[in-house]
C-alpha cells in the first residue's frame, strides 16, 4: 500500500509491532507489518495514540462577550486537551445566533480565530422559528432551546407550542434540537440566597422532569431527534 501518506509505528497490547496507515489525513489501516512504505514514518514507542474528541457543547461567546471566553482561547484549550472539534452554543454571543446573518457572522470569526474545526448551533427562541431553515442552509448543526429563563433577555425561553412546531421543522431538516430541560413548576421554591445550596434548592428535579416530558412530547409529535444538554438526576432515566 505504497500510497500511504504516513505510517505511525507502535506496539499493541501483546508487545507486537503495530502500525497505523494514514492517507490524506484519514486512517485507512491498522495492523502489524503493513505493506508498503509511507512518505513519513513516526515511531511513538510506548506512547498511546488516541483519537481526537469532539465537544458538542461549548460557550465561546463571540462576538460580543469574548472576555467571558473567546473563540481563540477556548479552542486553544480544547486542542491542548486533545479535542479536535467543538459545537458552539448560540445564546451568549451578542447578538445571539438566531438567524442566518448572526450565524454567518460567528462563523467568519471562528474561521479566523479557532485553533480547531468547529460547528455552530442555531438558537431556537419564539421569534426564530421561521429562521430555522435559513440557519440550516448557513450550516447550523442543530438548534438549541431553553425551556426556562436563560438569564439573557435576548434569548427567551421556548414555550410548548413553539417547541412542537420547531421540532416538526427540525425533523424535515434532519437536524437535532438540544434542550436545556427545565420548566418552571408550581411547587418551585423561590431563591433563598446566593450560594450554591440556595441555587440547588430553587431548581428542584421536578423542573427537569417536566422539561424532559415536554421534549418527549415534542419528539413523539414530530419524529425529531432531541438531545438533553444537562442531566442532573438518575430519575431522568426511569
Amino acid at each position: 500500500m505504497a500510497d500511504y501518506h504516513s505510517k505511525f509505528l507502535g506496539k499493541d497490547d501483546t508487545g507486537a509491532p503495530l502500525e497505523i496507515g494514514v492517507r490524506d489525513g484519514v486512517i485507512v489501516a491498522v495492523g502489524a507489518n503493513l505493506d508498503g512504505e509511507g512518505e513519513h514514518d513516526h515511531d511513538f514507542g510506548d506512547a498511546l495514540i488516541l483519537p481526537g474528541w469532539i465537544d458538542a457543547h461549548v460557550h465561546f461567546n463571540e462576538p460580543g462577550r469574548a472576555d467571558w471566553e473567546g473563540l481563540a482561547t477556548g479552542s486553544q484549550a480544547l486542542a491542548t486537551g486533545g479535542g479536535t472539534v467543538f459545537f458552539d452554543m448560540p445564546l451568549n454571543s451578542s447578538p445571539p445566533v438566531v438567524d442566518a446573518a448572526s450565524l454567518l457572522e460567528k462563523k467568519a470569526l471562528a474561521e479566523k480565530k479557532s485553533w480547531t474545526d468547529f460547528a455552530l448551533w442555531g438558537g431556537l427562541i419564539p421569534h426564530s422559528l421561521t429562521s430555522l431553515p435559513e440557519m440550516a442552509r448557513a450550516g447550523a448543526v442543530g438548534f438549541k432551546a431553553f425551556l426556562c429563563d436563560s438569564g439573557l433577555t435576548e434569548f427567551p425561553a421556548t414555550d410548548r407550542t413553539t417547541l412542537i412546531e420547531a421540532a416538526k421543522v427540525a425533523a424535515d431538516l434532519d437536524l437535532p434540537i438540544a434542550v436545556h430541560a427545565e420548566v418552571p413548576v408550581s411547587n418551585q421554591p423561590p431563591p433563598s440566597g446566593t450560594d450554591y445550596h440556595a441555587w440547588c434548592h430553587s431548581r428542584p428535579v421536578t423542573m427537569e422532569l417536566a422539561g424532559i416530558e415536554l421534549a418527549l412530547e415534542a419528539c413523539a409529535k414530530s419524529g425529531a431527534a432531541f438531545h438533553i444538554v444537562h442531566v442532573s438526576s438518575p430519575k431522568e432515566w426511569t
